[in-house]
């Protein structure tokens, strides 16, 4: 089975996401969810994928978060569509901007495509953000904060909302890290899961010294011991 889900408006797009997965591990717990993304993504795995099936015909997800930025990896992933639509697992490509190619294949395949036109004012992705703090990629981090100041302004409610998503971002990472299963952390599967898959980058105690930070910085910016802009900024340089 093929998902498509595109669009500018990140907040309804990742929640639809969540929902779809969700959905499907509720029914049937033992389902492998598999996350790639940009770096972990490797084309020519994707007809190993489409292929596998595990024990007891145990069923995966795999979603494909915006892999699809090169032509060769557009040209590889448009001539299996239809071998992703007659899987006996599940794909979900989750893109913002989606090439033709890819749309009108999808169409062809009978896929379910989901639209989520930006909504009128919205400039930021902040879901990237969170997403280059869990890889620890500390220089996409550092470009996407400097972009969301630009985007929605350099005031305090932005400055607020930006560490507040960072913040759950390493709350999300440290629930993970204590439990076996998105039920024991009190989390749903795929935020457990995406969770999981950052843990990778990070030692348990550097995740609990992040979330240390974040407390301190923003605690200390209310109480004018310094700028939050500045102390986020510094925040972002030192993971």
């Amino acid at each position: 089975m093929l998902f498509l889900i595109h669009g500018g408006d990140h907040i309804k797009a990742r929640r639809k996401l969540h929902a779809l997965v969700d959905a499907v591990v509720a029914k049937r717990p033992e389902t492998v969810v598999t996350m790639l993304d940009s770096e972990s993504f490797v084309p020519e795995e994707l007809a190993g994928l489409i292929a596998s099936q595990g024990l007891f015909e145990v069923s995966r997800i795999a979603v494909l978060d915006q892999v699809l930025s090169e032509k060769g990896t557009i040209e590889r992933v448009s001539g299996l569509l239809s071998d992703m639509q007659e899987s006996h697992n599940t794909f979900i490509l989750f893109e913002e901007k989606v090439s033709l190619d890819i749309l009108e294949g999808a169409e062809k395949t009978d896929a379910e495509i989901l639209h989520f036109p930006a909504a009128e004012g919205q400039k930021f992705n902040v879901f990237a953000l969170t997403d280059a703090l869990g890889r620890r990629d500390r220089k996409r981090l550092w470009v996407l904060f400097h972009k969301a100041l630009l985007s929605e302004g350099e005031g305090e409610d932005t400055l607020s909302y930006i560490s507040s998503m960072l913040f759950w971002q390493v709350k999300s990472m440290l629930l993970a890290a204590s439990a076996a299963t998105a039920e024991a952390a009190s989390m749903k599967p795929f935020p457990f899961q995406k969770a999981k898959q950052s843990l990778k980058n990070y030692s348990l105690e550097e995740v609990k010294s992040l979330s240390s930070k974040l407390v301190a910085l923003v605690h200390d910016s209310r109480r004018g011991i310094h700028d939050l802009e500045t102390a986020l900024e510094r925040f972002v340089l030192s993971i």
